[in-house]
């Protein structure tokens, strides 16, 4: 969350600060605070970040943050920018990049964004040291006017009274880039708004590039969409961006309340105007969010295991199991049932379908009773298929096999008979032998 913090003027005066250049009797910086929900209106602080914990300023040398504002990037100088209303920095966004670990935030009045470190805990965020990057609280990275830490002029400066500066989101075009909403107020080339991507130098683990001497890159944006005419895009306050998953960009015109969506090639293919509160009201809207449709979660049958019976006695029960699992999207549905099964002997299943069956629920055991043939030294092959009852197409199959074995009292009588006669010969041939 921000927050303002109300320091008196004596206090801003002991920082630094101009007295000149204090409107009434309060000096109103910004902080940012993390929040636990302990409750449906309730919350903790669990986190902190004061940009009056990081100051420096070349106004005053009696005081311990008197310094070289311009060898000193990741520190603000008190004494930049004019306050409104006594607002000094009228912080307007806030984003979190949870690769990084990190916070973006958008000054409104200095044309810069900003990112600081939130790994660390609230005590090394008051200081100069500790976190995942050893830099406490100061500034990791600051883009949109160099002016603002003496590395640039009015030339150099890039952002205009910007809003809703955010971090494209992994797998969206232009990930990991910054997409900010540029009002334009007081643009050199003229009173109209922008929406620009830039892509910090940033290292694969999170820390930002700068060359000695130098501003923070880059010296220019990514991609930048201007209207044209530029004039009839202008937003002098309020406003927002967003990057969609197919490479769009939808984007809040917040004074006219018009919402509508361009291509990478800077084309509008979308557009809606508010039309609240009403008539000859305004129709001002602060910023813009997406919310995708539902995504269908699919179901997939997948059945294990396979059937096959050896030397089962013709017209005897024999029992055997397979499984019917859902592998498919987490929180999916699937209705299956016992569609087919051979036609030969006498089936039964327990279960013999199932209902909103989930990949968290795991497996199924499905208890599979046979009656065999009663043909002996038979083979009988055959599969059981099992079908998802809102898709047909979704099936699996279990193979079977079974096998009879033949009749022993058969073998035994044909042995016997076999045995009289090969006797019978054999007392023959040893009669004529004597004789």
């Amino acid at each position: 969350m921000i927050v303002w913090e109300t320091k008196t003027k004596d206090e801003a005066i002991a920082a630094g600060r101009n007295p000149n250049t204090i409107q009434g009797n309060t000096f109103l910086p910004d902080k940012i605070i993390e929040v636990k929900q302990t409750g449906p209106t309730s919350g903790a602080v669990v986190w902190e970040w004061h940009v009056w914990d990081h100051l420096i300023q070349d106004y005053d040398s009696s005081e311990s943050n008197y310094g070289v504002v311009g060898d000193h990037p990741e520190l603000i100088d008190i004494n930049f920018g004019n306050p409104f209303m006594g607002d000094w920095l009228h912080t307007n966004s806030v984003d979190f990049n949870p690769e990084f670990d990190q916070i973006l935030i958008s000054i409104h009045n200095f044309n810069e964004v900003w990112i600081i470190d939130h790994s660390t805990t609230t005590e090394e965020a008051a200081g100069h040291t500790g976190g995942t990057y050893g830099h406490g609280g100061d500034l990791l990275y600051r883009w949109g006017n160099p002016q603002a830490y003496d590395a640039g002029t009015m030339g150099d400066q890039k952002l205009f009274f910007q809003h809703d500066a955010t971090w494209i989101k992994p797998g969206y075009p232009g990930e990991g880039h910054i997409l900010v909403f540029d009002n334009g107020n007081n643009r050199p080339t003229g009173q109209y708004s922008t929406v620009d991507e830039f892509a910090p130098p940033v290292e694969s683990n999170g820390e930002y590039y700068l060359e000695p001497g130098s501003a923070y890159g880059p010296e220019d944006y990514t991609w930048s969409y201007t209207a044209n005419p530029p004039i009839s895009f202008y937003s002098y306050m309020f406003g927002g961006a967003l990057r969609l998953r197919d490479g769009d960009t939808l984007i809040c015109d917040g004074v006219s309340g018009r919402f509508f969506e361009v291509t990478p090639e800077k084309t509008v293919v979308w557009q809606w105007n508010n039309p609240y509160p009403g008539p000859g009201a305004f129709h001002f809207v602060f910023k813009i969010d997406y919310i995708p449709p539902p995504q269908l979660q699919t179901p997939d049958l997948e059945c294990q295991g396979t059937i096959s019976l050896t030397n089962i006695e013709p017209g005897s029960t024999v029992n055997s199991t397979f499984q019917v699992e859902n592998i498919g999207d987490f929180d999916s549905i699937l209705n299956w049932t016992v569609d087919t099964y051979p036609t030969w002997g006498t089936w039964s299943f327990t279960p013999t379908s199932g209902d909103n069956l989930t990949p968290e629920d795991g497996p199924v055991t499905v208890h599979v009773s046979i009656t065999a043939p009663g043909q002996e030294n038979t083979e009988f092959y055959g599969v059981i298929k099992v079908v998802n009852t809102d898709n047909p197409d979704d099936f699996d199959q279990i193979p079977i096999y079974l096998k009879t074995p033949i009749d022993n009292s058969f073998i035994q009588m044909h042995t016997h008979q076999y045995l009289s006669q090969l006797n019978a010969i054999f007392l023959e041939q040893k009669t004529d032998f004597l004789k």
